[in-house]
């Protein structure tokens, strides 16, 4: 049995809100920004990176997923209709008679829907703190796009301190403690 979700939204409503989250995307240096999207009973949330805006709908369904920012808007825009009837599937969404593909979906209950909250813009410093921490699984990582920064970040971190603990070792500071000196001052260390 496949797995649906829709929700029915003002077009005026919904296309403010992206053009909201477009306005905030194009003020930081990024050049992509994905769109999450949590559909729950009567709410719909749209995520950015630093932002989240909550919106009332008539849903049907629990489901999460991501899309392209503005290709996203660039779809809602073009759409005729002042009342916005979305149908979701595994992989892909419909909305009037246009198919979109979308990158991620889970179909799960509403408090298994959780939001990875980052600075807008943010560091190599965060994206490590977030891993760490435990909060979050691979799946959740990924679905919000950041198993690659996960894995660049860290390259960039023990790169960091290959070279300082080198610049240290005249000094008798190892490596271990150079590590424990940055754990403890990204709060990671107890």
């Amino acid at each position: 049995m496949k797995k649906k979700a829709s929700f029915s939204i003002s077009k005026a409503v919904f296309l403010e809100a992206l053009v909201h989250l477009s306005k905030v995307f194009e003020t930081t240096e990024m050049y992509y920004s994905s769109l999450e999207i949590t559909v729950v009973k009567n709410k719909v949330k749209l995520v950015i990176t630093g932002v989240e805006i909550e919106l009332m709908a008539k849903t049907s369904g629990t489901v999460k997923f991501t899309q392209e920012l503005l290709y996203f808007k660039d779809v809602v825009k073009k759409t005729k209709d002042k009342i916005l009837n979305f149908n979701i599937e595994s992989n892909y969404l419909q909305l009037g008679n246009v198919s979109v593909s979308i990158k991620t979906t889970f179909f799960k209950e509403d408090n298994n829907l959780r939001d990875i909250r980052l600075p807008i813009v943010y560091n190599d410093q965060d994206i490590v703190r977030l891993e760490l921490s435990n909060r979050y699984t691979p799946e959740e990582l990924e679905f919000n796009n950041l198993d690659k920064y996960v894995s660049n970040s860290f390259t960039k971190v023990s790169s960091d301190m290959e070279k300082i603990s080198k610049m240290l070792k005249k000094y008798d500071i190892t490596r271990e403690e150079l590590e424990q000196f940055i754990l403890h001052k990204m709060n990671l260390n107890n």
